[in-house]
């Protein structure tokens, strides 16, 4: 395998890695707006006559809850917005740059300088593309422990809840 097919695989499996990482951050979404529809309907239905205890326990968890969804929203935010993916050259950028060599170098291409300009736009573009990959999966692994922790504080509250509804 030569230099240029280790830097195209490279550039393709960060491009893999991007979408991979859209699918992650659009579960993120689904996941995030069911939590918050339960939160708010937990919320709005629950008795807030119930014993003090019991409404104190309640109004502790769901706040808890609400900060940790609150925190997966602004991750899930960066995770959609953060980052600039690189793109190679188009084709006719690339064409252009073979006619710029070949005027230069008359009738004698050299095929290795066009070969090194494309090399080189591939390792830059995998880098950055890397790079970006990098603090999108941090956001995206944030968003996902933050939808975790209101998920799990929301189930403990259901305990409180189902206490008020029996009062």
């Amino acid at each position: 395998m030569g230099r240029g097919q280790l830097y195209k695989e490279r550039y393709d499996l960060e491009w893999n890695h991007r979408s991979h990482l859209l699918g992650m951050t659009n579960f993120c979404v689904v996941v995030a707006t069911i939590a918050g529809t339960t939160l708010v309907a937990a919320a709005q239905s629950f008795n807030y006559g119930a014993e003090v205890y019991v409404l104190r326990m309640f109004v502790s968890l769901l706040a808890l809850s609400i900060a940790s969804f609150a925190l997966a929203i602004y991750y899930i935010g960066r995770a959609l917005i953060g980052g600039v993916y690189t793109y190679l050259p188009t084709p006719i950028q690339l064409e252009d740059y073979f006619s710029a060599i070949e005027e230069d170098a008359g009738t004698g291409v050299s095929s290795d300088e066009f070969e090194k300009f494309v090399d080189r736009r591939i390792i830059e573009a995998a880098s950055a593309n890397f790079e970006t990959n990098r603090v999108r999966t941090h956001y995206v692994q944030q968003a996902l422990k933050g939808i975790s922790g209101s998920l799990v504080l929301l189930a403990v509250a259901a305990v409180p809840y189902l206490l008020s509804k029996l009062t």
